[in-house]
């Protein structure tokens, strides 16, 4: 029986989240706007996805992980440091105050019970269906607003550049489950966008759109 409100430690190793739902997804091509900004893989763009997890899940699993990357680069005693003086940069975020923008100031409404998670990969993810099949090249089905497992592994990373330390998580792999209404930014449906008209065989366009010898140009 799956248990789709905890985390599940996999045989890799990593970490299955809760049921969650995907956003800003970038899994059939890599994310433009995210590159690699030092190291071998400089330059190098990222798939990447936001993880909108309810708050109702146990993440316990994940917050453990995390802890125990960022001791294992920083000790103890500085982890503590660190996340007391407000200056470390924690994987777990508020998904409603995180949609705060300067162009949306209220925020998304539907995201107040989510923690949202930011991860990415170097590599395209492997893809499931909720049946266990790969989906193949057929990406149709994978949008922002899908409900879906991932699978993930923390890592520590220093201060760069001035900026504060902390732990992230990279991607693994993600398994599709419920279709749900789609979130900002993705394609809508074809079906949300045209009605049925009846064009007999070989007629024009004419009888259904009107007389085009009116001056428009379209």
């Amino acid at each position: 029986m799956v248990d789709f409100n905890t985390c599940v430690e996999t045989k890799s190793g990593n970490i299955r989240t809760p049921k969650c739902r995907l956003s800003y997804v970038y899994f059939e091509s890599p994310n433009p706007k995210a590159k690699v900004t030092s190291g071998t893989h400089a330059g190098k763009l990222k798939y990447t996805v936001s993880l909108l997890i309810p708050k109702a899940a146990d993440i316990g699993m994940l917050k453990r992980a995390a802890e125990a990357a960022a001791i294992e680069e920083f000790g103890a005693e500085k982890f503590k440091a660190l996340v007391e003086a407000g200056k470390f940069n924690t994987p777990f975020l508020d998904a409603f105050k995180a949609s705060k923008t300067e162009k949306n100031p209220g925020g998304d409404e539907r995201l107040q019970d989510f923690i949202l998670i930011r991860t990415d990969s170097l590599t395209r993810p492997g893809i499931l269906e909720a049946n266990g099949q790969p989906i193949g090249d057929d990406y149709s089905g994978v949008y922002a607003g899908r409900w879906a497992f991932a699978t993930l592994n923390p890592s520590a990373y220093p201060s760069i550049d001035g900026g504060k330390p902390g732990v992230k998580f990279y991607l693994g792999n993600i398994q599709l489950l419920d279709h749900d209404e789609r979130l900002g930014g993705g394609r809508p449906n074809a079906e949300d966008e045209f009605e049925p008209v009846n064009v007999a065989a070989g007629a024009s366009t004419d009888s259904v759109f009107g007389d085009q010898g009116s001056g428009s140009v379209l």
